[in-house]
């Protein structure tokens, strides 16, 4: 009979951190929508990557190299900005590779640099530039720079913003509807020159 011997079995071998890092790194730098992935490989994936952006281990090198990948999805990329040891360097990739719903999504997110507010104050949607106006975050400085909008929807968000300044309130009355100057007029930021400008509009 044939005796086995144990010692020539392989024995798994081990992978230090190193290794994994550059594993993981080529995972990352696989092309989402490369000619010859199938549909099925691509969310497998996708789906690896959400996995190591939501984990705590990940170090912040791969979190912003995530951060900066190309045709990502918005689930991912949320993940990444949701990541506690993600960089503030990372979050302009993250604003610029998000779709139009991701960027709602982004904006409520409140660990997100009121740059980045700023930055998706510009953004060509229409429901991007609203959240941002919705934002209770959003900067003082952001809002007036919103208050230049005529777009009656991202106005109406103005108005209910709590912290639109007395200037952007202003800065309105020169383009907006009377449905907008009756809620300016009640807003707790209109002041008696905003009141006195407002009846000049009238």
């Amino acid at each position: 009979m044939e005796t086995i011997n144990h010692n020539d079995t392989k024995q798994p071998q081990t992978i230090n951190s190193h290794d994994l890092i550059s594993i993981l790194n080529e995972v990352i730098d696989l092309d989402l929508l490369k000619t010859g992935i199938g549909l099925g490989r691509r969310t497998s994936l996708d789906d690896a990557l959400i996995c190591f952006a939501q984990n705590i281990k990940t170090p912040q090198s791969i979190l912003e190299k995530l951060a900066k990948k190309k045709h990502a999805s918005s689930e991912m990329l949320l993940s990444v900005a949701s990541h506690p040891n993600t960089p503030r360097t990372a979050f302009e990739s993250i604003c610029e590779n998000l779709n139009s719903l991701g960027k709602e999504h982004l904006i409520e997110n409140p660990e997100l640099p009121l740059e980045c507010l700023d930055y998706l104050a510009g953004d060509e949607e229409e429901n991007v530039r609203c959240a941002v106006a919705a934002c209770v975050r959003t900067p003082s400085s952001t809002l007036e720079k919103l208050a230049f909008s005529s777009d009656w929807l991202v106005q109406s968000e103005l108005v209910r913003n709590p912290n639109t300044s007395t200037r952007a309130l202003i800065l309105m009355l020169s383009d907006s509807s009377s449905n907008i100057k009756t809620a300016i007029a009640h807003h707790p930021n209109a002041t008696q020159v905003v009141l006195d400008k407002l009846s000049e509009e009238i």
